[in-house]
């Protein structure tokens, strides 16, 4: 087998190259990809080339390349191909790269994909299996996961994983791009912690992650109090449960606020 030219850590990667490779051994080999082939057309032996250039290519460019081919074709939601993208969001050297792979897991309908993205974005030191993320692959992540939420495609410890990094982003992280990204994620959360964690970055000076923590307390009880934290700790003390309106909208779809607006994956 080829030398890893991005190997970080190494053994999730080679086990990834190894079975692509194994794969691609079984279906037999062509010298190069077709890349002037329509993606409908690509073969699984095309799409694991793509996939041993996107673990092992030198050049950052070239790997998210063969990562936008691949969500391309019709082979995009197998098995092989969404353990080979949540291998190279948790590791890659590039966060130019990792993000690529994070959008395409966002639309895969596999609890592997919501699993990594969550484990992404609750990484705060770097781990055998996951990179440290940065600020924009940390953003695209929890970006995903809002989309997913708002879908209803996070299982019960998914949720809570993403849920609970989001309460520490949102009140820490030096990202305004997270931060209001982790603002938007709570507004899918009707529960007591994250209601206070929404109140308190009220008071943060940056107006872009004020407005949304308003936006999505909007979301979860149906009240406005124009970005005052004083009035929602009032409000929130004398409401015995203040998230009638959510569970209302939830009930009956395509009404409130359900939009993910302004998020940094595109």
């Amino acid at each position: 087998m080829r030398t890893l030219r991005n190997a970080w850590p190494p053994a999730s990667r080679r086990l990834a190259a190894v079975i692509v490779v194994s794969l691609w051994g079984t279906i037999g080999c062509k010298s190069t990809p077709a890349l002037q082939m329509p993606a409908v057309l690509l073969t699984q032996n095309d799409v694991a080339r793509y996939l041993i250039e996107a673990l092992e290519h030198e050049r950052p460019d070239a790997r998210r390349a063969a990562i936008v081919r691949v969500t391309q074709t019709r082979h995009a939601q197998r098995e092989f191909v969404v353990e080979t993208l949540c291998t190279i969001a948790r590791t890659d050297t590039s966060p130019m790269v990792r993000c690529a792979a994070i959008r395409a897991l966002s639309n895969q309908p596999n609890p592997t994909s919501a699993e990594t993205l969550a484990e992404i974005v609750a990484t705060f030191d770097s781990q055998s299996t996951i990179r440290l993320p940065a600020p924009q692959v940390r953003a695209d992540a929890l970006a995903a996961l809002c989309r997913l939420a708002l879908e209803d495609r996070l299982d019960g410890e998914t949720e809570r994983m993403a849920r609970q990094a989001a309460i520490q982003l949102l009140g820490s992280h030096e990202s305004r791009d997270v931060r209001i990204v982790a603002a938007q994620f709570l507004g899918s959360c009707p529960d007591a912690a994250s209601l206070s964690a929404l109140i308190a970055s009220l008071d943060q000076r940056d107006f872009g992650v004020v407005y949304q923590a308003e936006r999505s307390l909007n979301r979860l009880t149906g009240r406005t109090f124009d970005h005052d934290s004083q009035a929602w700790e009032e409000w929130k003390v004398s409401e015995s449960d203040p998230f009638v309106a959510y569970r209302a909208s939830a009930a009956s779809p395509g009404t409130g606020y359900s939009s993910v607006d302004n998020l940094p994956l595109k």
